[in-house]
């Protein structure tokens, strides 16, 4: 079967990279997400980036829901000068900057509210959140959940998905830079640059989530990870692991 054939080439492909450069992936079709590609997506690492966007994800929910309102100031943070930000700029400090004072403001807010009805079943948001690692396959799952579900209104969804780019255009992108290239191809992507991975002491570890637009209109999520400790080999295994899926799937027409 061509998904198999897609599958088969990318484990040569990730088998052919360094031994120190261990890559681990995972692919949905968002467009049929029984349609999916995974290798050594078992594997855990650092969850911090996601939750960032489960975070964002949570709180626009609770804003959709008239509960929180994004132009209200902020209870618990205080920038320079006595400035108190709106819930909305919070969530743009956390998104774009890497703001861990926002980031903490932002989750005090859901305090009090009922994070399971919240969280929802099935989203993939609670079990990034409770854990501080994730696999490649949970990590998806919160993907799938942002743009294929009505867990967000589609402002909400435009809303953080605008935060995202703006991110990515800050200097997160690993796969944008130079993949964006490639004609008709969109991407949108939020990167970590460095982390640990399960059980192995201080391994650094750096990580891609993306959601990319192929030139055929196969819309998918991927998701990879890498335990290098070279940064710069770590992008060229994620750009490799890339370029290697999309002129996979363009060619596999049932993919």
């Amino acid at each position: 079967m061509p998904i198999e054939e897609i599958r088969s080439n990318l484990e040569t492909t990730i088998a052919g990279l360094s031994e120190n450069n261990q890559i681990n992936l995972t692919v949905i079709d968002l467009d049929n997400v029984s349609n999916r590609i995974e290798v050594g997506s078992e594997t855990s690492f650092d969850a911090q980036e996601i939750q960032k966007l489960a975070i964002a994800m949570a709180v626009l929910r609770s804003a959709d829901s008239g509960v929180i309102d994004l132009e209200a100031e902020s209870r618990f943070v205080v920038l320079p000068g006595d400035y108190k930000p709106s819930i909305e700029h919070l969530l743009n400090l956390m998104l774009v900057q890497n703001d861990a004072s926002a980031r903490d403001g932002l989750l005090k807010e859901l305090v009090g509210q009922d994070l399971d009805l919240l969280l929802g079943a099935d989203t993939g948001l609670k079990e990034v959140l409770s854990d501080n690692e994730a696999t490649t396959t949970e990590v998806s799952k919160v993907y799938q959940t942002l743009l294929r579900t009505n867990y967000l209104s589609d402002e909400s969804c435009e809303l953080v998905q605008e935060m995202m780019k703006k991110g990515q255009n800050a200097g997160v992108a690993l796969l944008s830079d130079d993949l964006a290239l490639i004609p008709g191809l969109e991407i949108v992507e939020m990167s970590q640059q460095g982390g640990w991975s399960s059980g192995s002491g201080n391994t650094p570890q750096y990580s891609s989530y993306a959601n990319i637009h192929t030139a055929d209109d196969k819309d998918l999520v991927v998701v990879m990870t890498s335990d290098s400790a070279n940064s710069e080999d770590a992008r060229s295994a994620f750009k490799t692991v890339a370029r290697e899926l999309i002129q996979q799937v363009d060619t596999k027409a049932e993919f």
